[in-house]
């Protein structure tokens, strides 16, 4: 959740390491890592785009305002602003 990324980083957890964690590791520990968790040719397409870089602003990932798009299993979803 948004509050567990604002805790990591209080915890001196660097964005980029909680960012992995909430990705690329979350995909390998559910044993999905070929087909979740990053972006690469031949993966399921579950993307956010954010107006401001996450890893520069891990409090953008909480604001809805920020969401530029959804994209689940390469469809896209445009927030109702």
């Amino acid at each position: 959740s948004h509050d567990e990324f604002s805790l990591l980083a209080a915890a001196g957890i660097p964005p980029e390491q909680v960012l992995r964690a909430a990705t690329v590791n979350a995909a390998d520990a559910l044993g999905r890592g070929d087909s979740l968790g990053s972006i690469a040719p031949g993966k399921i397409a579950d993307i956010i785009a954010l107006k401001a870089d996450p890893i520069a602003h891990l409090d953008q990932l909480a604001t809805p305002d920020n969401t530029v798009f959804v994209m689940k299993q390469g469809e896209v979803f445009k927030p109702a602003h």
